[in-house]
């Protein structure tokens, strides 16, 4: 509305550009000096994250998702401070609802904090990112990882399945080294999960690409599937239903895949929505399932961001299991 475009209103600084190399690999995004970096944190103060958090767009929502990424407080301290004050005020509206009681919280919308580590060197190192986000662990509903941060994160805290997962175990090149990733990813989720004390669910989408492309010149070929660690313990894998894509798009795969999953686990009324975040591990498989074809479909699609309608994800998950 027009009361909130004093939020989106800025001279200075450059919104929406990044430059891809694709036969390099490479992706690069202007985020430092971009208007986001530059925004005022007092525009998200308090006020405006009790206010959202607690009647969001949809006053009559069964529940709301804050979701986050690592790379907000990278970019400096003005992002930094708003993200860190959206995380303050979900954990206060928790305790709160919790010191209510369950009479009173039931009637209370709930709450769910998704946060996608998505580490980007160029902003920080691994260090700076997890020195921020490991006080709010158990605040995360869902932390996601990548490969690449389980190696990391095995490295500084001193996790040697993480640390040496492909040196403890060997992963052929290819479609065919699948199940051999999944056996090193295992080990690694499980051993992060008991280090960081069971505090929320942790994820990772994982991707074995074929040496070469099936058509000389045509797209890379890769096989998708996630893996997740419950808070129990329990690790789920979507292995069994992996989706064979090609991809055309290197960039918002790992976005879709998160948005899907949550789709998935909240997105309808039913059961999933009904207990979260205390989701069976059925639950978080079928949702997984659906993050795993929306990042298949979003990486058919030029662009950052994906233009997926439900009805065409639903019909592709569906055509995929032989529903």
């Amino acid at each position: 509305g027009a009361e909130n475009l004093s939020l989106v209103r800025r001279a200075e600084g450059d919104l929406g550009i990044y430059h891809v190399w694709p036969l390099e690999g490479k992706v690069a995004f202007q985020r430092r000096n971009s208007t986001f970096g530059q925004l005022d944190p007092d525009w998200f103060d308090d006020a405006f994250w009790l206010r959202v958090l607690s009647e969001g767009p949809d006053s009559s929502a069964p529940l709301h998702v804050l979701h986050l990424t690592g790379i907000t407080p990278l970019i400096g301290p003005r992002p930094h401070k708003a993200w860190w004050r959206a995380l303050r005020i979900a954990r206060q509206l928790r305790r709160e609802a919790a010191e209510a009681g369950d009479e009173s919280s039931s009637k209370r919308q709930r709450l769910l904090v998704t946060l996608d580590l998505n580490h980007r060197p160029a902003l920080g190192t691994f260090e700076d990112l997890w020195v921020m986000v490991e006080p709010h662990l158990g605040t995360v509903d869902v932390l996601v990882f990548s490969i690449g941060d389980l190696l990391k994160l095995g490295a500084l805290l001193g996790i040697p399945e993480a640390a040496r997962m492909f040196e403890d175990t060997e992963v052929p090149p290819g479609i065919a080294g699948a199940p051999r990733l999944e056996t090193a990813v295992q080990r690694a989720l499980k051993a992060i999960q008991a280090r960081l004390g069971h505090k929320c669910n942790i994820a990772v989408c994982c991707k074995q690409r074929e040496p070469a492309p099936c058509v000389p010149g045509g797209p890379p070929v890769q096989l998708r599937f996630s893996m997740a660690c419950l808070k129990g313990g329990d690790v789920v894998s979507t292995l069994d239903t992996a989706i064979t894509q090609e991809v055309l798009e290197e960039i918002g795969g790992g976005d879709s895949w998160l948005s899907g999953c949550i789709d998935g686990l909240v997105g309808s009324p039913g059961p999933s929505q009904q207990v979260a975040p205390e989701w069976t591990p059925d639950m978080w498989r079928a949702a997984m399932r659906r993050g795993d074809m929306m990042a298949t479909l979003k990486q058919r699609q030029v662009g950052d961001f994906a233009h997926v309608q439900r009805i065409v994800l639903d019909e592709a998950l569906a055509q995929h299991l032989g529903k």
